[in-house]
């Protein structure tokens, strides 16, 4: 008979390429329950007959505020009620990111089950990320004290929990590393959230009409939020001439202020594509000359993290410009497929311009089609299916 594995989620899946790919690999073997906020009725179609899925609608208040801006950690301990009430045996409770970490250790107390924690993230170290920059002078010191005591909490969950978990992974060995320093584990892996390794696309999306044979397509893909160098980089290609043009593609809380400041812009060469699929994305990708990956170190996570787009960017084969950082650096020092850079606007440029100039795929082409056989979901799953093996 195969194991049952509760899987716990924060938010929705549909846009959660790690956790879809997380749970495909689980559900080859296992009997997969997704306990989640939000979803829709298409999600089904990721999965196969081993998953079942838990919808719960989830609608923010007063409350709910309050308590994820402060005693964060116990937003979503009413998923321990729902997954209890179902009366399954669960044989692994699996955790997605602090947020769950302590309904889950309390799901596998009351079963005798196996605890699984997958840390995103350093979460702590994001925390800054739930409050304004620039904060009024009225709003800081409130912010400042909501910010301790999410920090307080945080630290007190993971130095609780954390030694609990009969398996802990991370995205990256940077970040796994940290952990080890700060917490006592009983066995730590990475699985990073590469793209399969699928055959190339025949098939390319345009990014924009009517563009030129001279002209060259720098792409950013991703969450339009803090830390992704994003004003920087708008501010970059205003100095740039039209045949260097900048497609932003995603949404976020920042694409209206992106939206104004990019319209200050005399020349017409900065375009902005909503949201896509995650089926979809690889298309548009593809039809790029070059990626943008670019991370402010603001917070540690960010500095250690190892961001997903940078891969997206090596499986549509298109060389790519990186912030300097742990993992960016990791990459570029190993493989040729693209160029790194400080986040400061005459660096940018130089580096913009000198890509412009050679970045036909050629001179990165074998570099890159090396790199995606090292860089892909099929060698982590492997790791993540002998890990489980030994729960």
């Amino acid at each position: 008979m195969n194991k049952r594995i509760c899987v716990l989620l924060s938010n929705s899946i549909e846009n959660d390429a790690r956790v879809i790919k997380t749970i495909q690999t689980l559900a080859v073997k296992l009997n997969v329950d997704l306990y989640y906020i939000n979803g829709q009725s298409k999600d089904s179609v990721h999965f196969n007959d081993n998953v079942r899925l838990f919808n719960f609608p989830y609608k923010t208040n007063l409350l709910t505020k309050i308590i994820s801006h402060s005693l964060f950690t116990r937003e979503y301990l009413f998923l321990m009620g729902e997954v209890l009430k179902g009366k399954v045996e669960y044989d692994i409770v699996w955790a997605n990111d602090l947020t769950t970490l302590l309904p889950a250790y309390k799901i596998a107390k009351k079963l005798k089950a196996k605890l699984v924690y997958d840390s995103h993230e350093i979460y702590i170290e994001t925390l800054n990320q739930f409050f304004p920059r620039h904060p009024s002078l009225l709003k800081k010191p409130i912010f400042s004290t909501l910010l301790r005591i999410m920090k307080i909490n945080g630290k007190f969950i993971e130095k609780k929990y954390i030694p609990n978990c009969d398996l802990f992974i991370t995205v990256n060995q940077s970040i796994l590393e940290y952990f080890r320093v700060k917490h006592s584990i009983k066995k730590g892996i990475t699985i990073v959230n590469y793209p399969h390794n699928l055959n190339q696309l025949e098939k390319k999306t345009p990014l924009i009409p009517d563009t030129s044979k001279d002209s060259t397509i720098f792409l950013y893909q991703g969450a339009l939020n803090e830390g992704r160098g994003l004003r920087l980089l708008i501010e970059t290609f205003k100095t740039m001439p039209n045949s260097i043009k900048l497609v932003i593609l995603g949404d976020g809380p920042l694409k209206e202020e992106l939206l104004i400041q990019s319209k200050e812009n005399l020349n017409i060469n900065i375009y902005f594509i909503p949201k896509v699929s995650l089926n979809a994305l690889p298309n548009y990708t593809r039809s790029a000359h070059v990626g943008i990956n670019l991370l402010e170190d603001f917070n540690l996570s960010k500095k250690m993290a190892s961001p997903n787009k940078l891969y997206e960017y090596i499986h549509a084969g298109i060389p790519v410009i990186c912030s300097l950082g742990l993992e960016n650096n990791r990459v570029l020092n190993e493989f040729n497929v693209g160029k790194s850079t400080i986040l400061e606007k005459e660096a940018l440029s130089k580096v913009i311009l000198k890509m412009a100039e050679d970045s036909d795929v050629g001179q990165y082409k074998e570099e890159l089609a090396r790199a995606k056989k090292v860089f892909c979901w099929e060698n982590q799953e492997l790791k993540l299916t002998e890990a489980l093996s030994t729960l």
